[in-house]
């Protein structure tokens, strides 16, 4: 088991890349495996997955040494990135989360668009970062879309799984928290994903913290070489709130920056997000009306309100 505070526990899953494979090949997921995901997903909205194979760790080192050479360049250089959506543009050291940066790329599991991203900070490309970028995303989109496929069977909705991922992109989120000037600080404010499904990892700098149901802010403890699984607003609206969305944030201290990587599953633009018959029923009665996905993004650009998804599509 992984740790949150001193007494709260967070389930820490085996999940091999082999297994993902298999599964996506059209395998049915171990029946156990079914049963944790959702119990995680049922309770905090979280958990810890570890992959057995040695090469996870050893390209999590790659990708943090890839981060490190794109944060350390000029900032003049950072801002040449630029995305038409929200929140992908390069982001420095704004006023409400001034420690913070980060870039957003899609589909980099792609070695081209890994390519075209190295190229706006290195015209002559730059293979180390372009690789780093490629390599983690196809191990890390295996791993999240057999999750997701999981969490369909558990749901006894796996009829729905290929239509619903035709539907989905990726975006790949590079992070960097700088040191505050002393002590402790909000790295990244409090919030829930938007998206679908998130899958994290970091360097071994601790700092993220998860709101219990009781209220209570608690640190993670992410054991080394696992990554960080949470549910996003529009899945637990997709599974009539069955699911939690864990609310999360980053604090930083100590005397070393934090760098974290991200894959973002996410529906394409203008996709209708509702939740499935078979959802429904007398003990769950029926909790968000369908809506679209861009038009609650922009609701929230516009609000940032903490209960953004209740007000937008609550019945």
């Amino acid at each position: 088991m992984g740790s949150i505070g001193a007494d709260a526990q967070i389930p820490t899953i085996d999940f091999s890349a082999e297994a993902a494979s298999s599964l996506l090949s059209g395998s049915d997921s171990d029946i156990n495996i079914r049963r944790q995901v959702r119990a995680a997903l049922e309770g905090g909205g979280i958990f810890f997955l570890r992959c057995s194979e040695s090469s996870t760790q050893s390209l999590l080192e790659e990708m943090v040494i890839g981060m490190k050479s794109l944060f350390d360049l000029p900032e003049d250089v950072k801002r040449r990135y630029k995305s038409i959506r929200p929140y992908s543009s390069y982001k420095g050291r704004e006023p409400i989360a001034p420690l913070h940066e980060s870039f957003a790329i899609d589909d980099a599991y792609l070695l081209e668009s890994a390519q075209a991203f190295a190229r706006v900070f290195w015209p002559e490309g730059n293979q180390q970062v372009s690789s780093a970028l490629n390599n983690i995303n196809k191990m890390m989109l295996d791993l999240i879309y057999a999750i997701l496929k999981v969490i369909f069977e558990s749901y006894g909705a796996e009829n729905r799984y290929e239509l619903f991922v035709e539907k989905t992109v990726t975006s790949f989120r590079l992070l960097k928290y700088n040191l505050p000037p002393a002590g402790e600080a909000v790295g990244l404010v409090p919030h829930t994903d938007k998206n679908l499904l998130t899958m994290l990892c970091q360097n071994d700098v601790q700092g993220l913290e998860i709101l219990s149901k009781d209220g209570i802010w608690s640190p993670l403890v992410i054991p080394q070489g696992c990554f960080v699984v949470m549910i996003g607003d529009s899945l637990k609206a997709w599974s009539n709130g069955r699911m939690r969305a864990a609310r999360h944030k980053v604090m930083i201290s100590g005397d070393r920056d934090r760098y974290s990587c991200g894959l973002f599953i996410l529906p394409k633009k203008d996709v209708i997000i509702e939740v499935p018959d078979e959802l429904v029923d007398d003990d769950h009665p029926l909790l968000y009306k369908p809506y679209n996905y861009t038009d609650y993004i922009n609701y929230f650009v516009g609000n940032l309100k903490d209960d953004a998804l209740e007000t937008f599509a609550g019945v």
